[in-house]
C-alpha cells in the first residue's frame, strides 16, 4: 500500500481511530498491516524490530542501536555501563552495529566485553549529524523539473537499482532496504521515455528512476543518488526537499548522518539548510 503517515499509526495504536482515507474492510486490512512494524510505548511511536516481511521472508540485516542521551543527566561512562550491562548480543545475525556520538567512544572501547561477551570494535564511519534548520527555505526556493522528469515515491522494483549504487550496502541487506523502501518516505524523480520514433512524450511513455533519496529504518535520510547521466539538473536538491517537506508535515524530523571526508555532500546539504550538529561515529561489534 502507498506510504501511511506515521500520525495516522500512532492515532490508530494509541486510541483505535481509523484515518479519514480508510473506510472499506480491505482498506482497513492494508492499514492494519502497515501498523505491525510500530508500538505505542508512553506516548511515543516506536518502531519495533520486524524479521519477515509482508511475503513471510526474513528481513535479514544488521541489529543497530542508535544512542543519544542528555549530557546534564548522564556522563559518557554511565552510558557505557549500561550498554555493557544490557546488550544481548545476537551472533547468528551476520553485523551488530553502534551509533552514538564520538564522546561515548573512548568509555565504549575501554570495556572489556558488552552484554557478557568478549568484542571487538571495528569503527566504520566518522561523521556529523545535520539537522534541517531553514523552514524558509522550503517556501521560497523554487522547485522546477524538466518536463520529461516526474517526481514518484520510489517502489520495490527501484531496489536493485539502488542497492547498486548504495556507498555503505555493506552495513546492511537486501532485503532489509527493501522492507525500507516499502514502509518508509522516500521520493524518486523519473524520466519518462518516448515510445515512438518521434521523440514526443506520450501518456503511455515508459519511466526510468534517475534520481532518489529515502528514510532508512533509522530515522535519517539518506542513500541519495542520480546517475551520472542526469547530474546538475537540480534532481538531488528537488527530491531532498520534498522528503524534507514530507517528514515536516509529519511532525518527524529530516536529518542526515555525513562521512566528514564526503565534503560535497556536506557542502550540498548546507546549501538546503541542513546544519551541522554532534560527531558521531558507526562502530561493529565482533566476537574477540
Amino acid at each position: 500500500m502507498p506510504h501511511v503517515p506515521f500520525d495516522f499509526i500512532y492515532q490508530y495504536l494509541l486510541k483505535g481511530v481509523w484515518p479519514p482515507t480508510v473506510c472499506t474492510k480491505g482498506e482497513k486490512a492494508n492499514f492494519r498491516k502497515a501498523c505491525r512494524p510500530f508500538a505505542v510505548k508512553g506516548e511515543e511511536l516506536f518502531y519495533k524490530k520486524v524479521k519477515n516481511d509482508e511475503t513471510g521472508e526474513k528481513v535479514e540485516g544488521p541489529h543497530d542501536i542508535q544512542v543519544f542521551w542528555s549530557l546534564e543527566e548522564h556522563t559518557a561512562e554511565d552510558v557505557a555501563d549500561y550498554l555493557f550491562h544490557t546488550l544481548d548480543l545476537d551472533w547468528s545475525q551476520h553485523l551488530f552495529s553502534i551509533s552514538l556520538p564520538d564522546i561515548l567512544l573512548p568509555s565504549l572501547q575501554l570495556l572489556e566485553n558488552i552484554g557478557g561477551r568478549q568484542v571487538r570494535i571495528q569503527p566504520k564511519l566518522h561523521g556529523h549529524l545535520y539537522i534541517f534548520q531553514e523552514p524558509a527555505i522550503l517556501s521560497t526556493k523554487q522547485i522546477k523539473l524538466l518536463p520529461e522528469y516526474q517526481v514518484t515515491h520510489l517502489k520495490e522494483d527501484d531496489v536493485s537499482l539502488i542497492w547498486k549504487n548504495w556507498e555503505f550496502n555493506s552495513l546492511d541487506s537486501v532485503n532489509s532496504m527493501r522492507h525500507s523502501i516499502i514502509n518508509f518516505p522516500s521520493v524518486g524523480i523519473r524520466k519518462r521515455i518516448p515510445t515512438d520514433n518521434t521523440g514526443q512524450l506520450q501518456e503511455e511513455a515508459g519511466e526510468t528512476l534517475v534520481s532518489w533519496v529515502r528514510m532508512s529504518k533509522y530515522g535519517y535520510m539518506g542513500s541519495t543518488f542520480t546517475l551520472p547521466q542526469h547530474r546538475r539538473r537540480g534532481l538531488a536538491s528537488t527530491a531532498t526537499l520534498i522528503l524534507t517537506r514530507q517528514l515536516q508535515q509529519e511532525s518527524l524530523l529530516p536529518a542526515v548522518i555525513i562521512e566528514n571526508s564526503n565534503t560535497a555532500s556536506i557542502k550540498f546539504h548546507s546549501d538546503l539548510g541542513f546544519e551541522r550538529q554532534c560527531a558521531l561515529s558507526m562502530v561493529v561489534l565482533l566476537p574477540a
